[in-house]
């Protein structure tokens, strides 16, 4: 089998396993935090790759951090206070490149 050959049945064989085993399945986990501002306007924060297993108190002193540290300055004012908070769930699925 000359070289070419070869090189082609692998591309072949990665359309192949993208068609049919799906590609590569990942789970993302994105926190979406939603802070009031100091003139009442809403601003929100959003970090992908959180671990699943996040808490609701690791998210509440995550949001109660930001807003004493005033880490955050929008054209609205200051973080002053929590709006609320959601993890969402993601599946995605990657195909190789061929």
């Amino acid at each position: 089998m000359n070289p070419l050959s070869l090189t082609i049945n692998k591309k072949l064989l990665n359309i192949i396993k993208n068609l049919f085993l799906g590609g590569i399945k990942i789970m993302e986990h994105i926190l979406s935090m939603s802070f009031t501002t100091e003139k009442g306007a809403k601003s929100n924060i959003n970090i992908n790759g959180v671990k699943p297993d996040i808490t609701s108190a690791q998210i509440n002193t995550l949001m109660s951090t930001i807003i004493q540290k005033n880490v955050f300055i929008t054209t609205t004012g200051s973080l002053v206070g929590k709006a609320g908070d959601n993890l969402t769930q993601r599946n995605v699925t990657k195909f190789e490149m061929v």
